[in-house]
């Protein structure tokens, strides 16, 4: 198998600091804004983190919701 048709594996680093920015980046916003006054485009925007990455770290502003709520 060529390294072209290979699987991307992913840097677990890279994937828990963008997820970590966005819990903080969503606690200061719920607290400025209420959880029901952020949307998902402005946590992202806020973050500075590509738009539709958000299904990546989180099945639903729900779950993104509850983790913010327990890691806090």
């Amino acid at each position: 198998m060529d390294h072209e048709t290979m699987a991307r594996t992913r840097n677990e680093k890279h994937y828990n600091d963008a997820r970590e920015k966005l819990l903080m980046v969503g606690l200061n916003l719920f607290r400025m804004h209420s959880y029901f006054g952020v949307g998902i485009s402005d946590l992202l925007r806020e973050a500075d983190i590509p738009k539709g990455s958000f299904y990546h770290y989180f099945s639903s502003k729900e779950e993104f919701g509850v983790e913010v709520s327990r890691k806090f």
